[in-house]
Parts: structure tokens; sequence; C-alpha cells
């Protein structure tokens, strides 16, 4: 049976964790553990997240997510140390041996060149010092401090998007080998696509759209999905939404064909522009925001983004819930605190 794994984005909400450069920990915690869930999942790992949103996440609710469900758990960290202390730290269970923790560092020190500082475990009163050892159960955790956030040399590393996404690659790589999980490179991870600027004959481009977003952090974890899928995106601020596109064209046949690859990708997808305002090929989806009340249809089946395949019971079916994160094919119900496709919404 396949490995199983959970990315925990440390801090959130209220806790920022540590501070360097008008950056927060908990930003970059976030972006990090993002890029690397979205690249796993698309590789077929068994991979779930504790929050994807910047919402406050206190202990016992964090580890409970975590506790005995999955073989391992990546807790994500950047150091502070009063702007002295630099490098990569990984912290293992006093219960567990330092063998991932080992392969982590590894692999991060030799890609970033950064320095490697120590891994290392610690003791408390109770067992593990840490809690996120501690609380987790059989699950083995390890966590990682990619550097440290106010030292200049470790931030400024980190700042650049190019190096930032290559450590996240990195370490993607590394998991699909503790997994078993066959790995593909993606096609871009160091460069921000730009839109094209030719124009069509009628002065309009085609823009293929997979989501449009009234909250920025979910117009950046589509395009970070788009990424590890091998698109080039961008996003457009157009009428008070984030606008994901994958591409603009001057001419429609060139707009369907990559609507075509999008759709076969599992996004939902729109043209805007060019002559005719929608594709046929592509038709505008229902569109569902943050906040909206639903149904879940009685032909529902099983839920989004859990570990294994688990059915969608009668009691949930034809009662109104509502939308607290929308993603590309799937919406998070508050009340359930489920991910549901949109297909089976009404």
């Amino acid at each position: 049976m396949a490995k199983t794994l959970i990315i925990d984005p440390g801090h959130g909400g209220t806790d920022p964790g540590a501070n360097g450069f008008g950056i927060k920990e908990k930003d970059w915690t976030l972006k990090i553990s993002l890029y690397q869930y979205n690249r796993l999942k698309e590789l077929g790992a068994n991979v779930a997240i504790t929050r994807t949103t910047d919402k406050s996440l206190s202990r016992d609710p964090r580890t409970n997510l975590i506790k005995g469900k999955y073989d391992y758990c990546m807790s994500n960290h950047f150091n502070a140390f009063n702007g002295s202390a630099r490098g990569v730290e990984t912290i293992y269970s006093i219960y567990s041996k330092n063998t991932i923790a080992k392969r982590l560092a590894d692999v991060i020190v030799s890609t970033s060149k950064l320095p490697l500082r120590r891994v290392f475990n610690r003791e408390g009163k109770a067992g593990d010092y840490y809690f996120m050892h501690r609380l987790t159960g059989s699950t083995q955790t390890v966590i990682v401090e990619y550097g440290f956030i106010d030292n200049k040399s470790d931030h400024d590393y980190y700042k650049n998007e190019s190096n930032f996404y290559k450590v996240a690659e990195a370490v993607v790589k590394e998991w699909c080998s503790i997994l078993g999980v066959k790995y593909t490179a993606p096609a871009k991870i160091d460069s921000k696509p730009k839109p094209s600027t030719n124009k069509s004959k009628s002065g309009n481009l085609y823009k293929v759209q997979i989501g449009a977003f009234k909250n920025k952090a979910n117009a950046d974890q589509l395009a970070l999905r788009a990424r590890a899928r091998g698109f080039d995106q961008f996003i457009v601020n157009e009428n008070g939404l984030f606008k994901v596109q994958i591409g603009a064209y001057s001419k429609k046949s060139n707009a369907d064909a990559q609507a075509e690859k999008a759709k076969e990708a599992d996004f939902d997808v729109y043209i805007e522009g060019g002559t005719d305002a929608v594709s046929k090929s592509a038709a505008k989806p229902k569109t569902f925001s943050v906040g909206q009340k639903v149904k879940v249809k009685s032909s529902a089946k099983n839920y989004t983004r859990t570990p294994k395949t688990v059915a969608i019971p009668s009691r949930i079916k034809g009662k109104s819930y509502t939308i607290e994160q929308v993603g590309s094919s799937d919406v998070l119900l508050k009340e359930i605190v489920s991910w549901v496709k949109k297909t089976d919404l009404q």
C-alpha cells in the first residue's frame, strides 16, 4: 500500500510565526506548502494539507488533523534568531530514526547551497519537546526549517521566486522517492510567464481562463496547480476579480486547443475576448463564490481531496451549506469541513 503524507504549513492567522525584512513566516510556509501539496497531488501521491489559507490553527486542532492518520507529516517552517544565525535545520522525534530528516535536509542544502546547521531531536519533560512530535501519534513527523527568515543571506535567497520554487520542487522530488511515487519534472519551476501581447484582427485576444476569485490567495492556489500541470499561468486583476489565465491568443483555434488541454487536466475553462466572448468548445461554467449557499445533489457520490475514497452520506445530501473556499473543480463547504465537486452542487 502506498505511503501517505500530510503537509503542515506552520503558524497561520493570528499566529504570524517569525518575521524578517517585512515577511511573516506564516506566509512563506503556506506558499511553499501549497506548491508542494499541489505538485505531489498532480504526481499521484496520497497527500493532504492542514491549511490552504491564512487561518489560525491552534495546537490541538492542528495535531488532531494529523495524529495517526498518515504515515508521514512534514511541518514547514522558517527559523529566526536575531539575524545572526543561518542555515537549514530538520527536527525528528526522539522515538524515530533521523533517516527522513537527514534526506530532506540534504536535498535542501544541495539545492540551495545554504549551510546545514543541524539535523536533531529534542527531549522534553513529557517525551518529545516539540508538540508536533509529541501529539501526532504514530505519524512520523519531521519539522523542516528551510532557513532563517531574519538572516539577510537566507532571506535574500528565498525572496528570489526562482530559488524559492526550486527548493520546493527538490523537496517534492525527495518525497516522491520516500513515498514510492514516480516523479516527473514540471515544464517550468522558476519563471513567471507573461501574457501574449499579439492582437487579433478585431483588436482583442482570446484569453483562456480557468478561474476568477475575489480572494487573491485562492487565485494563487489555482495558479500553482496550473503551474504544476505544466501550464504557463498569470493572474490578472479585473473588475474586482483575480483571474487566472493560461494563455492569450490572436487565433481562436489556438485558444480552443489550449482550452481542450486544460479540460483534459480537470480545469474549468472559459475563453474570454476575441470576436465572440465565449468559445463554443469551452462554455462558461456555473460560478461559485465564497459565502454562497448551495445544496449537495442527491446524485453526489464522493468527497474530493481525501486520502482515500470517501462516499458522501445520504444525511449530507439535499441540505444547504456555505462555501468557504472555491477550487477549480470543487468547493470547501464550511459546515461539514469537506470538499465537494462543483458538479455535485445546486
